[in-house]
C-alpha cells in the first residue's frame, strides 16, 4: 500500500507529479500506465504491471536518499529554480515535502 505523499516519476521526462493523498490519487487518470513509478514517502516504488490492473503494485525496491534527491534536483531545474545543486535533505519524506513547498511557489 501507497504511504502518502509520494511522488509520480514518469519515464523519460524530469517533471514530477506530487500527490498528496489517496483522494488526490483517485482523481487522477494513471491507471494501468506502464511509462511511470510511484514513490513513496518511505521511498518504496511502486508500478503498473503489464497486466491490467487498477493499482500499481510495490516491487519491493526502495529509492536510496542520494536518488531521491537527485531527482528533485532535476525536477527543480526543470522548473528553473536556482541553486538546485546545493539541496540535500535527511530523508524522502523531507525531499517531498520541500517538493511540495517549491511547487506551491510556482
Amino acid at each position: 500500500m501507497i504511504k502518502w505523499p509520494a511522488i509520480i516519476q514518469f519515464e523519460n521526462s524530469d517533471e514530477l507529479e506530487i500527490v498528496l493523498s489517496q483522494s488526490e490519487w483517485n482523481k487522477l487518470n494513471v491507471q494501468n500506465r506502464t511509462d511511470l513509478r510511484v514513490i513513496d514517502y518511505k521511498g518504496s516504488i511502486f508500478k503498473f504491471s503489464e497486466a491490467a490492473n487498477t493499482a500499481p503494485q510495490n516491487t519491493q525496491i526502495r529509492i536510496d536518499l542520494a536518488e531521491a534527491v537527485e531527482i528533485a534536483r532535476v525536477h527543480m531545474a526543470a522548473q528553473d529554480q536556482c541553486c538546485v545543486s546545493k539541496y540535500n535533505a535527511r530523508s524522502i519524506k523531507e525531499v517531498i515535502d520541500t517538493l511540495v513547498a517549491t511547487d506551491d511557489l510556482s
